[in-house]
């Protein structure tokens, strides 16, 4: 085993292994390929699931036991109706905020107490 043959190869291999560009070019290139990999694989799920969906009744129900169901699709108006519903609009103050220079804390608290006493006017 102390051939210089076998010496001058274990010499390039360490000289190899110390270089940044084998060091971190390796890290990068196993992690683009693996990550390709990967990405093929979820990809391919998603496009399974797809081509399955409606064919079987027994798939719907899997579907829905792991709760994968599809949702009903709500136009933009039924979502405005809900958000509208819920809000109360036509009761709020504008309390503005400071100017450069100005103290906030003192500003809003004077502009809180006018709110209250407008309120209790009311």
């Amino acid at each position: 085993m102390d051939s210089p043959i076998f010496e001058n190869v274990m010499k390039s291999a360490k000289r190899a292994i110390r270089n940044p560009h084998v060091r971190y070019g390796s890290a990068f290139l196993t992690f683009l390929v693996f990550g390709f990999l990967g990405l093929k694989e979820f990809a391919q799920i998603r496009y399974d699931i797809k081509k399955r969906r409606g064919k079987s009744l027994e798939f719907e129900q899997e579907m829905k036991k792991s709760g994968l169901d599809k949702k009903k699709a709500q136009t933009l108006e039924e979502i405005f109706q809900e958000t509208v519903e819920e809000k109360e609009l036509d009761d709020w103050f504008n309390i503005r905020g400071p100017r450069q220079g100005e103290d906030s804390r003192e500003i809003q608290k004077k502009q809180r107490l006018d709110y209250d006493n407008m309120q209790e006017s009311n």
